[in-house]
């Protein structure tokens, strides 16, 4: 079958499977997954084998067994490559970002961009803080935790409230698209060979300028459309102003509410820094910046403090903690099935020979249509 075909007939199986079927995301990209490794005739998997060979990333060996696997082991094969490189991380990011929002560090950092910029540029405060929580916390998480901070900040100020919900939006989304360790960013950074400080980094400066463009927009519309605030079944309006008065003694200090996102962040751009300005790196030093640099541990560690930080300011107990940890990995482990299962996709997609088809129409089409 041509390469193009069996990857149509994947992503027939994906959106038929969940906008037709209403399929869980997981099982459609698994289905897909198995359609596109069983279409794919064996001159192609031989080819992709040779070319890892070529590169030295497979031995002789190892492509033979890769030819004569059948489909479903490929496909295990390669969800599970994805899942090692990804699993500790997005189960981590998950645990740090329910931890933050159950000891209200992901309030207090809200309400210290508020009170550093003032509800006048409440628009800014509300752009910086979402990008900020986008990084470890999942996006409709953001957005249902600052939506009724936008709400009450439109209490107050009785104006702009298309304003601070957009914002909201932009600075969330850009950091969850851009900046690891969010699941689409760290995928796109193990595939593609990114170092993860690096893609951390460059993440940030674009999600920075595209943040800026999108506060713009969200000024632009606020002045043309005044979208009026209405109570809710979940908040009424008196619920909104009491929460406005709400003692910040029950929140954690600032500084502690950023630890658990700027020491992971800090720490694995140190492993990438350390190279430079370590000698000796075989050293103990060099050894002990690798270990705690290392992108697993480093988010690790950042789980950590986020527990801490729980523990100390709810006074905690272990069971309490247990079930924070229980439901983030609920939530956690819902992604990493998903991104897992869509690697296993994208491997089979790989394994098709589709990349090397399409190559071959560019070179055959005249300067001028390509």
């Amino acid at each position: 079958m041509h390469p193009l075909l069996i990857v149509l007939v994947g992503v027939a199986f994906v959106l038929g499977g969940i906008l037709v079927l209403r399929l869980h995301a997981f099982i459609a990209l698994v289905l897909a997954a198995l359609a596109v490794a069983t279409l794919t005739p064996t001159g192609a998997l031989r080819r992709y084998a040779q070319a890892r060979v070529w590169e030295g990333e497979w031995s002789a060996s190892r492509a033979e067994r890769f030819v004569s696997a059948a489909a479903p082991e490929r496909v295990a094969e390669a969800f599970g490559a994805t899942c090692g490189q990804l699993g500790i991380l997005i189960a981590m990011a998950a645990v740090i970002g329910r931890c933050m929002l159950e000891s209200g560090a992901a309030d207090r950092i809200v309400r210290t961009a508020l009170r550093w910029l003032g509800e006048a540029r409440a628009g800014l405060a509300f752009v910086a803080s979402g990008f900020v929580l986008g990084i470890p916390v999942f996006f409709d998480t953001v957005f249902y935790l600052m939506i009724p901070l936008a709400k009450a900040v439109r209490v107050r100020t009785g104006a702009n409230y298309l304003l601070y919900v957009l914002t909201i939006v932009a600075g969330a989304t850009m950091a969850h698209s851009l900046v690891p360790p969010t699941p689409g960013p760290l995928l796109v950074a193990e595939s593609l060979g990114i170092p993860l400080g690096t893609m951390i980094l460059v993440g940030c400066l674009i999600g920075l300028v595209s943040s800026s463009v999108g506060y713009g927009f969200a000024c632009w519309l606020n002045r043309r459309f005044d979208v009026p605030l209405r109570a809710t079944d979940d908040v009424s309006l008196e619920a909104l102003q009491g929460w406005t008065s709400r003692d910040e003694s029950q929140l954690p200090p600032t500084w502690l509410s950023l630890l658990p996102i700027l020491l992971p962040v800090g720490l694995i751009a140190s492993q990438a820094v350390a190279g430079t300005f370590v000698e000796d790196r075989g050293g103990p030093v060099a050894a002990w910046i690798r270990f705690f640099g290392n992108k697993n541990a480093a988010l690790v560690l950042g789980a950590g403090i986020a527990l801490f930080t729980l523990a100390w300011q709810k006074r905690a107990g272990p069971k309490q903690l247990a079930r924070s940890v229980e439901s983030a990995l609920a939530s956690g482990g819902v992604i990493v099935l998903i991104t897992a299962a869509g690697g296993a996709f994208g491997s089979a997609i790989r394994q098709s020979g589709v990349a090397e088809t399409m190559t071959g129409l560019a070179h055959e089409l005249s300067p001028l249509w390509a």
